[in-house]
């Protein structure tokens, strides 16, 4: 159901581990830009592509089986790094995320499209369509759905631990990961405590917000760095 690959960094001794998740359908090398930015920065990487068939067959049980088996090989390679950074977009971004949660090293997370409960989407999605009518044979509707994912869902009461902190970067025309739906979300979670800076990019729908992250990751890794929770890269 998915795949992985493993770059050095560009250090002679690295510390750090990327863990890196491609998006819904997209495969690692299309990814290079973003590989190279963050082996640039000091990072081994290891890199994760999956089936669609982890929604397409309307079994909900493949996507928690999916981020079981990422995270378990995520947590066995990084046993020897000193820190862990989780990367993604999409669904991608939400596979990274519940791998930063169940992780300890996991503090920081840098993803793109992400903020929205993934039932939610495929039940308000065009693009979903397909996916649903699965979900609906099997006996799912969105509430079920997400009921049935309430340990991995991003929801308004989910957030993460204090310790570890999120960048998000939205498409304000998404509308798959709707940037009012998303951001409210994040809100939510700020109020609890999280520690997530998010902003939208002017114009630009979900393909394009997913294009901007691959293209500048290595201005994101500089954002994050900064304290500044109201400067944007």
């Amino acid at each position: 159901m998915y795949s992985s690959l493993f770059f050095g960094s560009y250090t002679t001794d690295a510390s750090k581990l990327a863990c890196l998740v491609a998006g819904y359908g997209g495969k690692i090398k299309s990814y290079h830009k973003a590989v190279e930015a963050l082996r640039s920065a000091g990072y081994d990487v290891i890199a994760f592509e999956f089936s669609r068939s982890v929604l397409e067959n309307g079994n909900p049980d493949d996507l928690l089986g999916l981020i079981t088996k990422i995270s378990k090989e995520a947590e066995d390679i990084g046993s020897r790094y000193q820190e862990i950074l989780c990367c993604g977009v999409s669904l991608g971004a939400y596979i990274a995320f519940n791998i930063q949660r169940r992780i300890r090293k996991a503090k920081s997370g840098m993803y793109g499209t992400a903020g929205i409960s993934v039932s939610h989407a495929i039940f308000t999605a065009r693009i979903f369509s397909r996916v649903r009518k699965e979900f609906i044979s099997s006996g799912y509707d969105e509430i079920a759905l997400r009921n049935k994912w309430e340990s991995i869902e991003i929801l308004e009461d989910a957030g993460i631990d204090r310790s570890k902190s999120l960048v998000i970067v939205m498409g304000r025309l998404d509308r798959i990961v709707k940037y009012r739906t998303a951001s409210k979300i994040m809100e939510c979670w700020v109020s609890q405590g999280t520690r997530v800076r998010y902003f939208g990019l002017k114009n630009r729908v979900h393909a394009q917000t997913i294009s901007w992250y691959k293209n500048n990751l290595s201005k994101l890794l500089l954002f994050s760095s900064s304290k500044s929770f109201n400067a944007q890269p």
